[in-house]
């Protein structure tokens, strides 16, 4: 079953994709092909470390996802399955760049979400997902896809779905940035197994992850970074000149219809998209471990308006509603609503 919210989703990032695409033209500078990432070794049978149990259950539970999965790809023509530490891959297209490119962004996106948000077990990745790029555009909207989209997750399946039409140009514009952002929607569904997600974090993650552009260090580890030109905030002075955004308080109550449109401020799904990014880069600017609190009480169970509570630790929302105005207005050059 595709995600309830997978089409809004698609809609979003087919928008932000769209609209960012000419002004981050040639920003992604793409690694060379990265070495397949190896299996870690497995433990002997007859270990007795304290997690032999746990590590030999990962092992066959694994083990039968890869054999159901090798099932299901060698019954398509033409179709290859790769595997990274925490993913399976699908694809026909012969294209080490593709290939290699998508498995190291893969990982290098699982260590960014994990070491901020750590899953509370290793539940989530048990059965790793499965992302399938399609290079016809045709399978990849019989598959769920919309015309104009890029990719989504389909948890039902455990499967990221993401279109590439073989232009390697657009990848920087088009692939990647979807696969960034989708990653983050399986991460917080699947691993963290979060229900229901706040759409503003949810979206917020996941667009300020899109932004992102991959490098490799000095040392060569694999690494996003912020492109100073972000797209983001010409989106963001768009998007703001018309009417500032709504109360911060009540913004992170909205919930999914509200989010994507339904709400008394007549705010857009994509606009409300922008917002929750800039959230999310206010937060991680101004106040570190905001997002790591909030996201580790929803692990925990917590309601979220007692996440909220738990994050900000003593400082009114009021307090922080002033200051992300101010920082935004800072960084567009003028007064909100000011258009």
């Amino acid at each position: 079953m595709i995600c309830p919210s997978a089409r809004c989703y698609q809609t979003l990032l087919c928008a932000s994709l769209i609209a960012s695409a000419l002004a981050c033209r040639g920003t992604d500078h793409s690694p060379p092909p990265a070495a397949a990432v190896e299996q870690p070794p497995a433990p002997p049978e007859n270990s007795k470390e304290p997690q032999a149990t746990g590590a030999l259950e990962a092992r066959r539970v694994r083990a039968a996802r890869r054999l159901q999965l090798s099932r299901e790809v060698a019954a398509e023509d033409g179709w290859n399955l790769y595997e990274t530490e925490h993913y399976f891959l699908a694809t026909p297209v012969d294209d080490p760049l593709l290939v290699e490119g998508t498995k190291i962004r893969l990982e290098t996106m699982y260590q960014e979400l994990s070491s901020s948000f750590p899953p509370g077990s290793t539940e989530g990745h048990r059965h790793p997902p499965l992302v399938r790029i399609r290079p016809a555009r045709v399978d990849f909207i019989a598959a769920g896809g919309q015309a104009t989209s890029t990719g989504f997750w389909v948890p039902g399946k455990k499967t990221l779905e993401l279109y590439d039409g073989g232009d390697e140009s657009a990848r920087g514009l088009q692939t990647w940035p979807a696969l960034q952002h989708i990653v983050v929607h399986e991460y917080f569904g699947a691993v963290l197994a979060i229900e229901p997600i706040p759409p503003w974090l949810l979206f917020g993650v996941a667009a300020h992850f899109e932004a992102l552009r991959f490098f490799r260090t000095d040392s060569g580890e694999s690494a996003f970074g912020f492109p100073s030109d972000s797209e983001r905030w010409r989106q963001l002075a768009v998007e703001t000149a018309g009417s500032a955004p709504p109360p911060l308080g009540r913004f992170l109550e909205m919930n999914r219809d509200e989010f994507h449109g339904l709400n008394e401020f007549g705010s857009s799904g994509f606009r409300n998209l922008i917002i929750s990014w800039s959230i999310v880069t206010f937060l991680k600017e101004t106040r570190p471990g905001f997002l790591e609190r909030y996201v580790s009480s929803l692990t925990a169970g917590m309601e979220p308006d007692q996440c909220l509570e738990q994050a900000l630790g003593g400082e009114p929302i009021s307090a922080v509603d002033q200051a992300w105005r101010e920082w935004i207005q800072s960084r567009i050059g003028r007064p909100l609503g000011d258009g």
